[in-house]
């Protein structure tokens, strides 16, 4: 079926399996009803993505709107090349009992600058932003805090995640 996608709609298809996302998902981002976004893979309808639900995938995958079908004379570059984006997934980490998670959707991103991250000695990191809730780990988490969690890192000193079946929980290690 990849062979018979025009490269726009190849490129959203990969970008939503790179950012483990759904085109359901990206299509409510957008205020669309949850088709949308599959049928204009899967059937060509609409032909073109309108303007303003093309820009707004381009800032959450972080890529140029040219790679989503923009016409190269229209879109100026925005330097987004200098960037990284972090999913904010749609889950909780508890901070106490344990929370439950109806799976790990992207419904929103953060932007960084790559020269920061790497300031910050996240450069290479697999960065995920989640939300804490509970309140056993204040004053240094609170309920409703978002928190980075480095998906690469998985030895020594710090707070840590961990998933057991469908419950998400924080603690200090």
């Amino acid at each position: 079926m990849a062979d018979n996608l025009s490269q726009d709609r190849l490129r959203l298809v990969q970008l939503t399996e790179e950012f483990r996302t759904s085109l359901a998902s990206l299509s409510g981002m957008l205020g669309r009803n949850p088709s949308y976004l599959q049928q204009f893979v899967r059937k060509g309808s609409p032909r073109r993505l309108e303007e303003q639900d093309r820009r707004r995938l381009a800032e959450f995958f972080g890529v140029a709107e040219t790679e989503l079908g923009a016409d190269a004379n229209l879109v100026r570059s925005r330097g987004l090349e200098d960037f990284c984006v972090v999913p904010r997934l749609a889950l909780d980490a508890s901070a106490g009992p344990g929370a439950f998670s109806a799976g790990e959707m992207a419904f929103d991103s953060f932007r960084f600058s790559r020269r920061w991250l790497r300031q910050m000695g996240l450069e290479g990191a697999d960065l995920t932003a989640i939300r804490v809730e509970g309140d056993s780990m204040e004053p240094l988490l609170r309920s409703g805090d978002e928190i980075f969690v480095d998906r690469n890192k998985r030895a020594g000193e710090g707070i840590f995640v961990v998933r057991i079946g469908e419950v998400w929980k924080g603690g200090r290690v």
